[in-house]
């Protein structure tokens, strides 16, 4: 979190020269975060950054996440961006940075959950836990291609 932090500041001395204002923020560590390498909470200031992620990717991380979050506030306080609009792009480009959208950090993948296999006439579906839920609880679900009601497959 330490070199998260000095980044920052640098990131932070930087947006004070270029717009003559000072950028305040707050930073937190999400353990909970395994997909999205950061988030900017606009309004707060408060930047938020995925602790795997960055463990996994820390050289890369520094020079491309923490940049473009920070850049998120800085966009939004200068420019009203709320997004990756033209004020963010151009805040990236100021700081030297690519402007794109999503990162490219390998990412776990998620466990797979279980599956419930259903039949009709013509094929085999396999259900979500979540739509097995929904089947005991009463919800019916027709085949689109035969129109048969789907039972399950035990």
């Amino acid at each position: 979190m330490e070199k998260i932090i000095a980044k920052l500041g640098e990131l932070k001395l930087q947006a004070r020269e270029m717009y003559g204002r000072d950028f305040a923020f707050h930073v937190r560590m999400n353990g909970r975060l395994t997909s999205t390498a950061g988030r900017a909470y606009l309004e707060s200031g408060k930047l938020e950054f995925s602790t795997s992620l960055y463990a996994a990717n820390e050289a890369e991380f520094l020079e491309d996440t923490v940049v473009h979050e920070f850049a998120h506030l800085v966009a939004y306080q200068v420019y009203g961006d709320l997004g990756h609009g033209a004020g963010w792009k151009m805040v990236m480009a100021k700081f030297g940075a690519i402007a794109t959208r999503c990162h490219s950090y390998a990412v776990p993948k998620k466990a797979t959950s279980k599956s419930y296999t259903f039949k009709c006439a013509c094929m085999e579906h396999q259900f979500t836990p979540q739509r097995m839920a929904w089947v005991r609880k009463g919800k019916v679900y027709k085949c689109r291609h035969c129109g048969e009601i789907l039972k399950e497959f035990k």
